[in-house]
């Protein structure tokens, strides 16, 4: 396995003396020799040292009564230390950085030139990145190009930092915590824990190990669209498992980054919902994250599958003789089978439901007067005002489940194609029947859950 340092070489200063480093370990006059110096008397040592330079760098200047460059005193301070010390001297390569990409801070062609003598030591080696020397552009530069590595698959990577005032060179977690965050923000919006698995695999921490397997139940879920319980993991799993880890109080953490993840609690809680105080995660908001990460067919299943039982956790639906409404054809909870039942529109009447139904004459004629003459053992709490607005997302939902659901199931072909009426019945609600792409589907979901927000008491969230 090779180790490759990369350092951007910075400028000698013309009444430069050599300075101690690491307690008198050794000296340097730019801070690229003391972290070479640094690696190659600790460890890892380098092989090969891909040194950057600016035009500045490769231009003459006088030192204390003689002329040399930047990069010439670089090249030499190293062999020479490598020499007195009786350890190998490492390969030196120059990358010239051109004025043009100076100025325009693009350094493409500087990056390109990087990769390409990478490759030829394989995706094996060790990378050992020197985040001090240059101008701070191509600092940040460096840094960036930490992030490219880790993208082509170069599994060992590590940063280093001068620290000029102090003298000393310190391993550098800029790239650590840059890599920390991106592995978060990864769940957080779309889900997926394998980076940050991968991060903390060897975690000691019993709040790590709680997290991660919280977070995986949740990554596993809803890749293969199995939402029931979606709620109940974010819920019950994951945001216990989070605030665990911030009460990680040993001196250890700071070492394992675990303060980076703890200084990202809050933002991962918001991304699915969290307001601030003690609230619970509903399906509304699991349904809106979804939808803004590009899960439509798991928002769709969450839409159709969870709504039904949150409408009774909410406390909009009551259920007064449940057993009476639990017939052998539907398995699940009461007030799935209610929702199947009265959000039954005259596109779907050929579906026989029992009694239940027939009193009901669809969504056409729904308004809580009917619901209380017919369906005594049910209650719905809702106001006159909200009426209309539970009235248009029952639209909605039978939409949905009938047709969306159907077609994203690859099983529309059993289903009846809606007469020009019934076209014009779900229209008249906002119902989007014409088109449906991605955007629109994402729009009529989110057209249902601001209408059934409204029906919502405010105590219980949306």
């Amino acid at each position: 396995m090779n180790r490759v340092l990369i350092s951007a070489i910075s400028l000698l200063r013309k009444n430069a003396v050599p300075q101690p480093y690491n307690d008198n370990t050794f000296d340097a006059m730019l801070s690229n020799e003391a972290c070479a110096k640094y690696l190659l008397r600790n460890g890892p040592r380098p092989d090969v040292i891909i040194a950057l330079c600016t035009t500045e760098s490769l231009e003459e200047i006088e030192v204390n009564d003689y002329s040399i460059t930047s990069y010439g005193y670089y090249k030499g301070a190293v062999k020479e230390y490598c020499r007195t010390n009786q350890i190998p001297i490492p390969k030196i390569r120059m990358i010239r950085i051109s004025r043009r990409e100076q100025t325009s801070n693009h350094y493409g062609q500087t990056l390109k030139q990087i990769m390409e003598i990478l490759w030829e030591y394989g995706k094996d080696s060790q990378i050992l990145i020197d985040t001090t020397g240059g101008l701070r552009n191509i600092s940040i530069m460096t840094q960036s190009m930490a992030r490219l590595l880790g993208y082509y698959g170069f599994p060992d990577i590590k940063a280093y930092y001068v620290n000029y005032m102090e003298k000393r060179v310190f391993n550098d977690h800029t790239d650590k915590q840059l890599e920390i965050m991106e592995a978060i923000a990864q769940f957080a919006n779309h889900g997926t824990v394998k980076q940050l698995a991968k991060y903390f695999q060897d975690s000691k921490y019993e709040e790590i190990k709680e997290l991660l397997a919280a977070m995986q139940e949740f990554s596993d879920s809803i890749q293969i669209c199995k939402t029931e319980h979606l709620p109940d993991i974010i819920n019950k799993r994951i945001f216990p498992a989070l605030d665990h880890v911030s009460e990680i109080k040993d001196a250890r953490a700071n070492r394992e980054d675990i303060s980076a993840l703890q200084q990202m609690v809050v933002y991962i809680k918001s991304q699915f919902g969290w307001n601030g105080i003690d609230n619970q995660i509903t399906p509304l908001t699991l349904i809106e994250w979804c939808l803004n990460n590009g899960y439509i067919q798991q928002a769709v299943t969450m839409f159709t599958e969870n709504i039904p039982k949150y409408l009774v956790d909410a406390g909009l639906l009551t259920v007064n003789n449940p057993q009476k409404y639990r017939p052998p054809l539907l398995h699940t909870a009461n007030e799935m089978h209610w929702l199947y039942t009265v959000l039954i529109d005259s596109c779907s009447t050929q579906m026989n439901m029992g009694e239940v139904i027939k009193k009901l004459d669809g969504i056409k004629h729904f308004s809580l007067q009917t619901v209380r003459r017919n369906l005594p053992d049910f209650s719905l709490k809702l106001t006159v005002e909200q009426e209309a607005a539970f009235k248009g997302f029952l639209y909605y939902y039978v939409y949905i489940k009938r047709a969306i659901r159907n077609i994203l199931n690859h099983a529309s072909e059993n289903e009846k194609p809606l007469t020009n009426p019934q076209r014009a019945e779900f229209r008249m609600y906002g119902v989007n029947i014409d088109d449906l792409t991605p955007s629109n589907i994402s729009q009529n979901l989110t057209d249902a859950l601001n209408l059934l927000k409204q029906c919502i008491p405010n105590t219980f969230g949306g």
